[in-house]
């Protein structure tokens, strides 16, 4: 199957509307030419860009439940160094049904995946970038909501690095 994942932003005098469609693309068969393609919006509301040296991340709602059916996605973009995510709480129903995928990279179309944490599979305390980007994206569906999750990020400038981590 192919993934596309495309960011449009829309701006009129009026309002800013920013949200992802996430295209998944997968042939049938082989000698089949017609494709079935399925289409993700990010939930509205649930993109963010952090540009500043440090800050905290939150999941929809936190410290409550976060909502049903919901698709976020936290852009790190760094001026330069490399990016620490600190774990300070992480409460998520089991993978596949909620989860946080936590991407090395700059956009979505250009990442590598860190990691899938969820239920019993927590992330590590820290986790490290191999540069100034990292993406997260946090997906729940329809049944059991818990109390989410609270992200510090900071800049680090020296020290460990991505592959020291892994």
């Amino acid at each position: 199957m192919q993934v596309a994942k495309v960011l449009f932003h829309f701006t009129s005098q009026y309002s800013s509307l920013q949200f992802f469609v996430v295209v998944s693309i997968k042939k049938e068969m082989p000698c089949v030419t017609r494709s079935l393609i399925m289409i993700k919006i990010i939930s509205p509301g649930c993109y963010q860009l952090f540009t500043s040296n440090y800050g905290n991340i939150y999941s929809p709602n936190y410290p409550r439940s976060y909502g049903p059916n919901q698709d976020c996605v936290y852009n790190i973009t760094l001026p330069y160094g490399y990016v620490r995510l600190y774990f300070y709480t992480f409460s998520v129903e089991s993978c596949p049904h909620d989860y946080l995928n936590v991407y090395n990279g700059w956009s979505l179309s250009h990442q590598r995946i860190i990691g899938q944490y969820c239920g019993v599979n927590r992330p590590p305390t820290y986790i490290y970038s191999s540069g100034r980007h990292l993406i997260l994206h946090f997906h729940s569906d329809h049944s059991v909501q818990l109390s989410g999750f609270r992200i510090y990020y900071t800049i680090v400038y020296s020290g460990k690095t991505f592959k020291q981590v892994m």
